[in-house]
């Protein structure tokens, strides 16, 4: 007899449902050159899965179900180099997640109410210069996203479902500056905008808190940045000593698909910190660090079944951390 609130019939051992997947894949990739300066390169993959639904509740009407999905995903892209180190590059590439089923099931229903695979095409135009102390690297990108995936609280269990298509696009720097051989600054920055382009009502049907084309992507954040600083010296026969720092920044922004304001994570800095001591022969390695130094309290995950139960949900991250590690190699020393 089901168990009507867990899914699990009574007296049974094993899971409720579960799934199974196989996958196969295959790929080449070539390079080939113009002239010095002017390459192309080019890039097919292949992959093939397949995924089975299996259910030991009774509470699927069609109590196992399998499905293939097939997917070809082409890359291109162009190359040019100058003399003094700058190279700009273009690309155009696809991608693919395959789809699935629903496998957390709660009420009885007909089958295990599958998702179609999500599909990406990419466009990048970007450039890098390398120098002796310093390097940049700069990007401008579109995505084009078709049946992108998104989970969702749905009556009483989570669901992943289809929102028709999506679109992101951004730009972002990198810059490597190394003004002594002790020192490296690291700096980035980017900017995003991502937003629906098109829902489909068949796809979005039922739920119960339904997805705006006017919603927020989750865990876009508009801009992000970060900063790293490594120091490093000699200190005798001990080895070297190398102090590290790094500080990272995320604009505001959604952790559900339905843009519920209580799990909307605001802007906020983390920073890390790290002493490293290393022996000069690379035998042994003591490091002491600290993770989340100014003790932010963010938001990781989360979602909300606030139609049905009024509940919201959300998983924080770990606060202030501090940790001291130690290694050593027991084989030939590595220099």
């Amino acid at each position: 007899m089901p168990n009507p609130l867990f899914g699990v019939p009574l007296g049974n051992d094993g899971p409720a449902t579960w799934s199974e997947a196989d996958s196969i894949a295959a790929f080449f990739h070539l390079d080939y050159a113009f002239s010095d300066r002017l390459s192309a390169f080019a890039g097919l993959r292949y992959t093939r899965e397949e995924k089975t639904a299996i259910d030991n509740s009774g509470l699927v009407a069609n109590g196992q179900t399998t499905k293939s999905f097939d997917n070809v995903s082409p890359t291109v892209g162009l190359q040019y180099s100058f003399e003094s180190g700058l190279q700009f590059y273009a690309s155009i590439s696809q991608g693919f997640k395959s789809g699935g089923f629903n496998t957390i099931v709660l009420i009885p229903r007909d089958d295990f109410l599958p998702f179609k695979p999500e599909e990406i095409t990419a466009y990048e135009l970007g450039l890098k210069m390398k120098h002796e102390r310093f390097s940049l690297a700069a990007a401008t990108f579109h995505y084009d996203y078709t049946d992108i995936q998104f989970p969702v609280f749905n009556n009483v269990a989570p669901e992943f479902r289809n929102a028709a298509e999506a679109e992101s696009t951004g730009a972002e720097v990198e810059l490597v500056f190394v003004p002594t051989s002790a020192i490296s600054i690291q700096a980035g920055i980017s900017y995003l905008d991502a937003r629906y382009t098109r829902l489909d009502e068949d796809d979005l049907a039922g739920l119960v808190a339904p997805i705006s084309i006017d919603n927020e992507l989750p865990n876009a954040p508009e801009w992000t940045a970060n900063l790293g600083v490594r120091w490093s010296t000699d200190v005798g026969q001990l080895g070297q000593l190398t102090l590290r720092a790094d500080y990272s920044w995320r604009d505001d922004m959604y952790k559900d698909a339905i843009n519920t304001p209580e799990v909307k994570q605001s802007a906020h800095g983390l920073l890390f910190a790290a002493v490293n001591l290393e022996s000069s022969n690379a035998r042994w390695a003591i490091t002491l660090f600290g993770d989340n130094l100014t003790d932010e309290r963010y938001i990781v995950a989360g979602g909300s079944n606030k139609p049905d139960f009024g509940l919201a949900y959300a998983t924080y991250a770990r606060p202030r951390t501090w940790g001291l590690s130690a290694r050593y190699n027991f084989g030939d020393s590595p220099n």
